[in-house]
């Protein structure tokens, strides 16, 4: 179909990108909607200025809690399911160009977004803090990573949208690199003939 369109090997990988990720949001905005329908008629919306309870991963911090708005969480909720999704979309696209097979890239991507859980709990609890936190699949679990359920699970304290953000942000320019290396490569070709 793209055959005769004279695209560059970029603008194809931004369209696919655009396309699947507005798909995505448009099923978080959906599910929002629904969920809202369902019960804003009941219990009501509330307000974006109440505050949640976020534990910071050790009771005996001199802070142990912290108190965020309601309004504050749907922000970061949102900008990490935004960058966790194009992560994902991005390396699903960058594996299935090396390895030229959509399974083998779905799977290979599926395996990336759940190693920081195997990772933890095959090594030990708690004994791979340093370098569970640095990796970015350990965000994947939006909730459970901005409320400090994680810092609770992994017994690490501080783990949350400031420590989340650094590490999706230096794997998605890493794999922006290597999508721009593919971009300018003569020898590797995005459409078959």
């Amino acid at each position: 179909m793209l055959n005769d369109i004279p695209l560059s090997k970029n603008t194809i990988l931004w369209i696919k990108t655009g396309v699947v990720e507005i798909g995505v949001l448009f099923n978080y905005l959906l599910a929002f909607i629904v969920v809202t329908l369902c019960t804003a008629p009941r219990y009501g919306f509330g307000s974006f200025k109440l505050r949640t309870t976020f534990y910071t991963g050790r009771l005996y911090f001199i802070q142990p809690f912290k108190y965020p708005t309601l309004g504050n969480y749907f922000i970061q909720f949102g900008t990490f399911a935004i960058l966790i999704v194009f992560l994902f979309i991005r390396l699903t696209i960058l594996l299935s160009i090396i390895f030229k097979n959509e399974y083998v890239a779905e799977l290979l991507a599926s395996i990336f977004a759940i190693s920081g859980k195997v990772l933890y709990f095959s090594l030990g609890m708690g004994f791979v803090y340093p370098i569970l936190q640095s990796l970015p699949m350990t965000y994947f679990t939006i909730g459970e990573s901005l409320s400090g359920n994680l810092s609770y699970l992994m017994d690490s304290p501080g783990w949350g949208f400031n420590s989340g953000i650094g590490p999706l942000m230096l794997s998605i320019v890493i794999i922006e690199i290597f999508m721009l290396i593919i971009s300018r490569s003569k020898r590797i070709k995005l459409i078959r003939r």
